[in-house]
């Protein structure tokens, strides 16, 4: 009899770590899958996008009116709209169609020059205020070659940058 229920009881315990196995495994992948989403950056691919307050279209949710560019970054989604952050650390949402994997930077700083090259000795073409996106043309160690939607181009120090 005693040895009947040692048997019961290996079974058991056997069955209960098969099962919790499974479960920190199914845990495991879903956190992997939450860090991969969680963090990517998109940019905005029309002239001006609503951020919303919520994940609902209507007039009274409008949170900010972000230019084509504007970097953000994804926290989650929710239906058709994106949750995601600013350089500022607001959050919002945003239609998943009006955005895109565009690489893009704001400034983050008071102002911040844009130069011919990268590097402090280039001649500075453009004083761009804090706010201001540009696209990501390429990089060169820790300068990015932006172009503003107006087309002007030039260099900027990741320093005084967010996104991209």
């Amino acid at each position: 009899m005693k040895q009947k229920k040692s048997h019961t009881n290996i079974f058991r315990t056997e069955v209960f770590i098969m099962k919790f196995r499974t479960v920190t495994t199914v845990l495991l992948i879903l956190l992997c899958w939450a860090a991969v989403a969680y963090g990517e950056m998109v940019s905005v691919a029309v002239d001006r996008a609503n951020i919303r307050e919520t994940p609902k279209i209507n007039q009274y949710n409008l949170f900010i009116q972000a230019p084509i560019h504007y970097p953000l970054r994804v926290l989650g989604t929710e239906g058709a709209f994106y949750k995601v952050m600013d350089y500022r650390g607001q959050q919002g949402y945003i239609d998943t169609d009006i955005v895109d994997k565009t690489r893009s930077a704001v400034v983050t700083v008071g102002r911040g020059n844009l130069r011919s090259g990268p590097g402090t000795s280039n001649k500075v073409i453009l004083r761009a205020e804090r706010g201001v996106s540009f696209k990501v043309i390429k990089e060169s160690g820790e300068w990015l070659q932006l172009e503003h939607a107006s087309g002007s181009t030039g260099w900027m120090h990741k320093n005084l940058l967010w996104g991209y």
